[in-house]
């Protein structure tokens, strides 16, 4: 996802909240709209690539499904900071492959 340049690297998501727009897949494969509360989503399949796409001047950060370009969840924001990619894993054996 993305979060503005307040978030402090090591703050906890319960301290980012608000700050950042992200999807969450947990531990039960269930995934999450993160903002100010998580929403779970139903997703008909789970995804491999995600694509994150953010729109500052429009207020949008748009999450796809990268095999179909099907739009998965999109925030409607108004920016008052510089914009930032957001990753937080859940532990040293999770891992995340970015692509161009």
């Amino acid at each position: 996802g993305v979060a503005v340049e307040s978030v402090r690297r090591k703050d906890s998501l319960t301290m980012a909240m608000g700050k950042i727009w992200a999807l969450r897949l947990d531990w039960n494969r269930q995934y999450t709209a993160l903002h100010m509360l998580p929403a779970p989503l139903e997703l008909e399949q789970e995804l491999r690539q995600i694509r994150v796409h953010l729109d500052y001047e429009a207020g949008q950060v748009t999450f796809y499904n990268v095999e179909n370009m099907m739009q998965i969840l999109q925030f409607k924001a108004s920016f008052t900071e510089k914009v930032f990619p957001y990753f937080w894993l859940w532990s040293q054996e999770t891992y995340i492959q970015l692509c161009a």
